[in-house]
């Protein structure tokens, strides 16, 4: 956790909203977006989800999430090859 937030925990069927930045270990940017998710639906990667639930409204944090609970041995071509563990830097919204 990069910076603690004063909000609630973020569980399962919670409405998130969230900005992230992915980038690869070498620190290549791969994606920037916001989104607004509800937790549990498999919305997202299994790794940004699991990492979401670790935070609270209002943090920042950054994960390392390895290929296999991101976007695995597809990928999710143009953007991100098959096999690619990415870093996540997220901030979740108050």
């Amino acid at each position: 956790i990069d910076r603690v937030g004063h909000g609630s925990g973020i569980k399962d069927s919670v409405i998130c909203k969230f900005s992230y930045r992915m980038l690869t270990l070498k620190g290549k940017m791969l994606l920037q977006d916001q989104q607004q998710i509800v937790v549990g639906k498999k919305q997202v990667v299994i790794g940004l989800e699991e990492g979401l639930k670790l935070m609270n409204k209002g943090d920042s944090a950054t994960f390392i999430v390895p290929w296999y609970l991101a976007y695995g041995m597809k990928g999710n071509l143009p953007a991100i090859p098959a096999y690619t563990s990415i870093i996540c830097k997220i901030k979740v919204d108050n």
